[in-house]
């Protein structure tokens, strides 16, 4: 046993060595590096191709998270504001972001609690992700909001642009990678 760890101890001693051999041997002056690929002809090479999928999911989720914040910061009313959640789908063990407005979530927590005070453990999310009177009236409020805002703001509007543009070219990469099997696809 103990052979067998000094056998281990000499070659780790000799790669350190060796290592440390070529790293003086190879130590080159950074300067003298610059210069020589100043020097050097380079060409500059343009690559055109598609995004990968999961880059225009994350190019999307960056243009909504501006836009949502964006939002927020231009409206007094906190019952319009944007807020994302983490949530657990039913029948999954992968929470995702939700976002939602704050109205949206104060109703549906509402409804939930009734429902269950009411005795309807099961289905009381589904009940209230069905909205009521007033979520619908919130939402058009909302989109009156938005609208008013598109009009009057120009950073507001171009963030609004870019979220569209964002989420499009998204929807049809997906289209495009999954095609029928895709929620996106164009039915023609």
């Amino acid at each position: 046993m103990n052979t067998k760890f000094a056998y281990l101890k000499y070659i780790i001693f000799l790669t350190f060595c060796i290592h440390t051999h070529f790293i003086h041997a190879l130590d080159l002056d950074k300067s003298s590096v610059s210069n020589s690929i100043r020097k050097m002809d380079i060409e500059k090479i343009e690559v055109i191709g598609k995004r990968p999928l999961n880059q225009l999911f994350k190019i999307r989720n960056e243009k909504k998270q501006a836009f949502m914040e964006e939002f927020n910061d231009l409206v007094a009313d906190q019952d319009l504001h944007f807020e994302c959640r983490r949530e657990t789908p039913t029948g999954s063990h992968i929470s995702k972001s939700v976002c939602r407005n704050m109205f949206d979530w104060r109703i549906i927590d509402e409804i939930v609690e009734t429902e269950i005070r009411n005795g309807n453990l099961f289905s009381a999310y589904a009940v209230a992700l069905q909205g009521n009177k007033e979520q619908r009236e919130r939402k058009q409020d909302l989109l009156k909001t938005i609208n008013k805002m598109l009009d009057e703001n120009p950073s507001f509007s171009s963030l609004f642009e870019e979220f569209n543009d964002a989420d499009e070219s998204y929807k049809q990469g997906h289209a495009e990678k999954f095609g029928q099997l895709s929620p996106y696809e164009n039915k023609q």
